[in-house]
């Protein structure tokens, strides 16, 4: 939403509306965008602010807005619908203030002097004056001497032609020359009021008489320092105080941020580097340790080699004291025979080693074990039923986030389901892994998501596949896995895997495409067997390939699941008899907003 604002605005433009408002009027008004039944905003519009009325409340403080839109109707909205990052107003907590209200005395007198060269040249391009007559004209004369005055002195095209003057009249100047009303000055003194109402710097606005370089960077990091930085900072305000909280838990421990405009003064860093490096070489010269004078000076980490306080003590204890040199040395220096000067140490009885225990005899690497040495083999095992506590994953993460998945027949359930494993229930081939959390999906959300899956997936038949090999996925990781790797099943009528996957993806993207995990690249069909890295596993697995049919479309958020079944597949009677080469059905499309 901030690259592109809404279907018809980039980021871009939507953010120079805003902030033109917000200079000219000290009010940035956004009307947030939804689409039913989706509670989080999908796009924003820049408003402008005269538009736009705050309805007081004495108890809410605000009740709402109304928007009048330029043909006069008038729409009311929720205090959500609107976010308003305002410059505040002290006469009126609802409005804001920019620097335009603070001089609009200027501005009139500015536009006024603007208006009065502009009619000096569309009238005559000449002062004005008084035409005086010795009698009194009638209408028809009055008019006819205006009428040919204006055609032939009105306008820069007909300045300064001579005026014929007939039957007595006399021309009587009567106004002010432009040196006289001192337009220039007064035009000068407007436009710098105007700045500076602004904080806006002469040469930013181009006035460059009096700049040089040092002024000129001056100028550029004031103008980012009091202009721009506090500008941003009033934006990414409402977007972490009232935007970000419309998307709920998925909005949870983020937060919106920019990248500071202003740059480092290398001239600065460099002066601030060497009182640096002057305080580390006085450290180290009054006895300080470089690593503990480096911290101090506040200069980066540097690796001065391994620092051993003990070692620098006896290393003292050593050039003070030299007596004790023979105890010490040896210490500092354990690789060099200092036997000549320590005394020999006392001898030590060593206790006579136990007896020798007998080798175990080694068997011939290419002898074959034994047969029948009671050693169990994977098949002697006892036939066990799965428990129910899912063994494999204790703590049942992988059953806490939302999918849309492929279950297989209940029949095919039991006779996949390992013991220790997966539970039969949960058996499934994820088609589009919809987030980990289930919190993050509204009831409005989840009922939405239902209702397009089923309308994708209606009237299509049942899903059968093939178990053709086993797997151990994650070996290194947290949570190995073993899977079966499944494929479709040529000899049997169905819906394909890769069909179904790719339906299923239509339908969480037709509803929630903006806000779904990225998915996992490729996509490969497969069912989690039992969360475990044994090895033992694997034969019961190969055991377990062969054909399977899933007969039902899940819907899961955590521990809430609604199936959808297929209405037709190869042990139905609903199967139509569909010869080779024919269309097979497709799920018809409905836009989002029909029935909402």
């Amino acid at each position: 939403m901030w690259d592109k604002s809404n279907d018809f605005m980039s980021g871009m433009r939507f953010r120079e509306t805003q902030f033109q408002h917000l200079r000219l009027t000290g009010e940035g008004c956004w009307v947030v965008e939804r689409r039913s039944p989706l509670p989080w905003p999908v796009g924003m519009w820049p408003v402008r602010p005269d538009r736009i009325t705050p309805i007081p409340s004495v108890k809410k403080f605000l009740l709402g807005y109304v928007y009048t839109s330029p043909d006069g109707e008038q729409i009311p909205l929720n205090p959500d619908d609107v976010i308003r990052p305002m410059q505040p107003n002290p006469a009126d907590p609802y409005r804001g203030m920019g620097a335009v209200q603070t001089i609009l005395a200027d501005l009139d007198s500015e536009r006024a002097t603007a208006e009065w060269n502009r009619n000096f040249f569309r009238n005559s391009a000449a002062p004005g004056g008084i035409l005086t007559v010795p009698d009194t004209l009638d209408d028809n004369d009055f008019y006819r001497i205006q009428r040919r005055w204006n055609e032939q002195h009105r306008g820069v095209a007909a300045a300064h032609r001579v005026a014929i003057l007939e039957a007595g009249m006399t021309w009587v100047d009567r106004s002010f020359s432009q040196r006289d009303m001192q337009f220039a000055e007064l035009r000068q003194v407007g436009q710098d009021i105007i700045r500076e109402a602004f904080g806006f710097p002469g040469f930013a606005a181009g006035k460059v008489t009096d700049v040089n370089r040092a002024t000129a960077e001056a100028s550029d990091i004031w103008f980012d320092k009091h202009l721009t930085i506090p500008d941003v900072d009033r934006v990414r305000d409402v977007l972490n105080t009232e935007f970000l909280p419309m998307f709920g838990p998925a909005g949870v421990g983020l937060e919106w941020d920019y990248v500071s405009p202003l740059k480092d003064d290398d001239e600065v860093a460099a002066q601030v580097m060497v009182s640096k490096a002057a305080a580390f070489a006085a450290l180290v010269k009054g006895g300080a340790p470089l690593a503990e004078a480096a911290r101090l000076a506040g200069l980066p980490d540097v690796d001065f080699g391994t620092h051993d306080p003990d070692k620098e003590l006896l290393t003292k204890m050593v050039t003070g004291a030299p007596s004790l040199a023979p105890m010490i040395l040896p210490v500092l220096m354990p690789d060099t025979d200092w036997s000549h000067a320590a005394t020999p140490p006392a001898p030590v009885q060593i206790p006579a080693a136990p007896e020798a225990v007998p080798a175990a005899p080694v068997r011939p690497a290419l002898e074959p074990a034994p047969a029948n040495e009671g050693v169990p083999l994977i098949t002697d095992a006892p036939e066990l039923v799965p428990d129910g506590d899912d063994d494999s994953d204790a703590d049942n993460s992988h059953l806490d986030g939302c999918m849309i998945a492929l279950i297989p027949r209940e029949a095919d359930a039991v006779r996949l389901a390992l013991p220790g494993g997966e539970m039969a229930a949960d058996l499934h081939v994820t088609l589009r892994y919809l987030g980990p959390d289930a919190a993050m999906w509204p009831e409005q959300a989840r009922t939405a998501l239902i209702d397009a899956v089923s309308d994708w997936f209606y009237g299509l038949p049942q899903v059968p596949a093939r178990l053709f090999g086993a797997a151990l996925w994650n070996p290194g990781g947290e949570k190995p896995v073993w899977v079966w790797s499944a494929g479709d099943d040529p000899e049997a009528y169905g819906l394909e895997l890769g069909k179904a996957h790719a339906i299923a993806c239509a339908a969480a993207e037709d509803v929630a495409g903006a806000f779904l995990p990225e998915p996992h690249s490729p996509w490969v069909a497969h069912i989690a067997a039992a969360y475990s890295a044994d090895p033992s596993l694997l034969p019961d697995l190969v055991a377990r390939c062969g054909p399977v049919v899933f007969d039902r479309v899940r819907i899961a958020f955590g521990g809430e699941a609604t199936d959808i079944v297929l209405t037709g597949g190869p042990d139905t009677d609903q199967m139509p008899a569909i010869e080779r080469g024919d269309a097979r059905p497709c799920p018809c499309w409905r836009p989002l907003s029909a029935g909402w």
